[in-house]
């Protein structure tokens, strides 16, 4: 490790340095090898109480450790239960709100996390899965501001070689071992067989991207030119050209989506946006933020303007965004959970892969039909409303979500069994209404 602190110019003997310290293997580890390189060390211990008892043995642990080595600890319990975001980003956010603040108070000049070879391997999938390849490309970095990750260059499973061999004792946090995080999944069932094609996958996987990043860049780099002359911004509108003689179309169609990526477009809508490369004029398609319409010679984005609710809201859920909107006389909110909270019955719980195309916020109207969750077969949402005893002046104000195979839910009352969530949901989304007036 000191070697690769060298190589990366990470750390001067001198700098005063923050661990971020959990108990698991990979922060341990990380201690003793710090130790042995003799840093002046404080430790940082975020308890979330998400395990209760497991998570209070935690701190235990890390303030026991911490009077073995005479180093001194901060601990700060947070409460997670009330965030309007994912639990992960929301931990996420607080462990480093109080990482930094600890170096402003303490005078700590880096701040040493622990993250590992596997970790830059699991994220490079996972934002693989998602489509974002800016986000494949960056993975975690090295270095960035004052943090810094000097176990970047080892797998875990030399991580754990190295706490066998010197008798190190750690914490096992039992929730890595639940599959249903799309992380775990990945380390526990995805990397483990891809050694079967390569003894070290997540060595390949993290070479191959830094390849990819450096071309990628180069690539971006290379197209700025061109973009200045077929992508105009105005007032909040876009015109892309068609098309660009000296490229070719399929080289124009990579430029357009590295571009499209970059105005915050996801991979599922970019395509539909560059079909209209090939489209007749008239053709449109809805952004996440803009309306798409192919023109004479150019597709022009504009900014969206919410149709009305009778037709439909896109409620850009499919994003992996935490989101929030005001439509009507609604304030509509969603995020997407690592766990589904089945105590939690003011919110609507989805499986987000289950959901074919836009996602649309719309008043029911006739016709309107769902299976819903613990009912046999279809049944009309009319129906459903005399069912429940919903009165009639109540009845048109009822809204309904809906995606391009039909009703997903009904307001206050059912949720399709289509996109129910079971043990093999992966992703999860969670959506909350209030209403304003």
């Amino acid at each position: 490790m000191q070697q690769f602190i060298s190589d990366q110019n990470l750390l001067q003997v001198q700098d005063k340095v923050l661990l971020g310290i959990s108990g698991g293997v990979d922060s341990i580890v990380l201690l003793h090898l710090l130790l042995a390189g003799g840093y002046q060390i404080g430790l940082a211990h975020v308890n979330y109480g998400l395990r209760g008892e497991e998570s209070d043995e935690d701190q235990s642990f890390c303030e026991a450790l911490a009077r073995e080595f005479n180093l001194p600890i901060f601990v700060r319990k947070v409460e997670l239960t009330n965030s309007s975001r994912s639990i992960q980003m929301a931990a996420r956010e607080a462990r480093y709100q109080f990482f930094y603040e600890l170096c402003a108070q303490e005078h700590f000049s880096k701040i040493i996390l622990a993250h590992h070879l596997d970790d830059q391997a699991e994220t490079l999938l996972m934002e693989l899965l998602r489509g974002r390849e800016e986000e494949i490309f960056r993975g975690i970095p090295v270095q960035h501001l004052a943090v810094i990750r000097p176990l970047a260059f080892a797998t875990k499973s030399e991580i754990k070689s190295y706490a066998e061999q010197h008798s190190i004792k750690f914490r096992e946090d039992s929730s890595n071992q639940e599959e249903y995080y799309l992380r775990n999944e990945i380390r526990l069932n995805i990397l483990p067989r891809l050694t079967k094609i390569h003894p070290h996958p997540e060595k390949q996987l993290v070479d191959r991207k830094e390849v990819y990043n450096r071309q990628y860049i180069l690539l971006s780099n290379l197209l700025e030119p061109i973009k200045k002359i077929c992508w105009k911004e105005e007032k909040g509108n876009i015109t892309i050209l068609t098309h660009y003689p000296e490229v070719s179309a399929l080289n124009y169609a990579t430029a357009l989506s590295i571009w499209l990526e970059k105005s915050g477009e996801p991979v599922h809508l970019r395509k539909e946006i560059i079909a209209l490369i090939s489209s007749q004029k008239g053709k449109q398609v809805t952004g996440k933020t803009k309306l798409w319409m192919r023109e004479n010679d150019s597709i022009i984005g504009v900014p969206l303007i919410r149709p009305i609710l009778s037709e439909g809201y896109y409620i850009p859920i499919q994003d992996r965004i935490t989101g929030h909107e005001i439509i009507d006389s609604w304030e509509i909110s969603w995020d997407h959970p690592e766990i589904f909270e089945d105590k939690d019955i003011s919110s609507v719980w989805i499986d987000e892969d289950k959901i074919i195309g836009n996602f649309i916020f719309r008043y029911w109207k006739p016709g309107d039909n769902m299976k819903p969750l613990g009912l046999a077969g279809r049944k009309k949402i009319s129906d459903i409303l005399t069912d429940t005893k919903v009165s009639t002046s109540q009845r048109k104000n009822q809204f309904v979500l809906a995606d391009q195979e039909g009703i997903c839910y009904l307001q206050n009352y059912r949720i399709s069994s289509r996109v129910r969530i079971t043990r093999k949901t992966k992703n999860i989304v969670r959506i909350r209404f209030k209403f304003l007036k």
